[in-house]
């Protein structure tokens, strides 16, 4: 007789009946013991394939609720940024519009940051020879910061003299003339085509400290023989020791020497040398032919542009 309790039967569920003391009990299945025979699958793989199976439809709704959640809260911020532009923001804007349509005036700012006028602080006519005559101006860069160079010619007499070239170093305080002139009515400097160069701070933070270093010229040991004491009749005699302190050599260097007496301006003469060489000596001798000449002392007045690469020397090759 077949025995339905052998416990080699097993119901429709997979579960074994079992019969203990006349009552029977179900035992489940753990997966965590499963093996997969092939290797590609194993129990911990299993259970979570098992929980997200499980769990799927939560899952979707905790996804939506946060799309949803998330939209809410940027539909939001929007709505918001746009009732703030609508209040507040709009009317700034039509400001801030008409501000761009207006055009500022910088004429003050440009005559604040524009470089000072030249200064002319004297213009006279001095003797220059026999029945020659020289119109000679003392001018004066006031700024500290900026090259300027022009042209300039005098008027003498009603009649304009030939246009010359020159320029001042910042600060620089010099003569400039025209020499030569045979009419000695009253003069006019007239500066032209003054254009103006801005010495960077950057490359050179003092400009005055700076050019004094380079023009840095001495002179020693001057002599004055008048017309009765020369051994020339014709000509005053004006000597001096001229020595380069600076470190750089000059190829071609002008000067004007001012000839004073008891420090006033009487007379000028140029003087150009064909080389300088740092710390060279120079035994300088020049005429004058004006008569009654009195010169207690002379000032050398280089006109020199060191901010251009031209006035120096090459270095020697060795």
């Amino acid at each position: 007789m077949l025995n339905i309790f052998t416990p080699n039967s097993h119901d429709s569920d997979g579960k074994v009946a079992e019969v203990v003391n006349g009552n029977s009990k179900e035992k489940k299945v753990d997966f965590r013991t499963y093996v997969d025979p092939t290797g590609e699958m194993g129990s911990k793989e299993l259970g979570r394939g098992i929980w997200y199976v499980e769990h799927r439809l939560l899952l979707y709704r905790i996804l939506l609720i946060g799309l949803v959640a998330l939209s809410a809260i940027f539909w939001l911020f929007s709505l918001w940024k746009l009732g703030d532009y609508l209040i507040f923001g709009y009317s700034a804007d039509q400001l801030l519009y008409q501000n761009l349509s207006r055009s500022n005036n910088y004429t003050l700012s440009q005559a604040h940051f524009a470089p000072a006028q030249v200064s002319i602080v004297s213009t006279q006519i001095l003797p220059g020879g026999k029945d020659k005559y020289d119109a000679i101006s003392e001018i004066i860069n006031p700024n500290d910061h900026w090259l300027v160079k022009f042209d300039y010619y005098f008027v003498v007499g009603g009649v304009r003299t030939e246009t010359q070239t020159s320029f001042l170093l910042p600060d620089e305080d010099r003569l400039i003339g025209a020499l030569g002139l045979t009419d000695a009515q009253e003069a006019t400097l007239i500066l032209d085509n003054v254009t103006w160069t801005r010495i960077s701070a950057h490359t050179v933070p003092n400009p005055k400290t700076w050019q004094a270093d380079r023009l840095n010229f001495e002179v020693t040991e001057f002599g004055f023989n008048n017309l009765q004491t020369t051994e020339a009749p014709n000509a005053h005699t004006i000597t001096f020791t001229f020595t380069n302190n600076s470190p750089f050599n000059y190829v071609n260097p002008k000067f004007y020497v001012g000839l004073y007496s008891q420090d006033s301006l009487v007379g000028v003469l140029p003087l150009q040398l064909p080389s300088f060489n740092s710390l060279e000596v120079k035994k300088v001798d020049l005429r004058n032919f004006v008569s009654s000449l009195s010169v207690d002392s002379v000032k050398v007045f280089p006109m020199i542009n060191v901010y251009d690469p031209a006035v120096y020397l090459p270095p020697a090759e060795k």
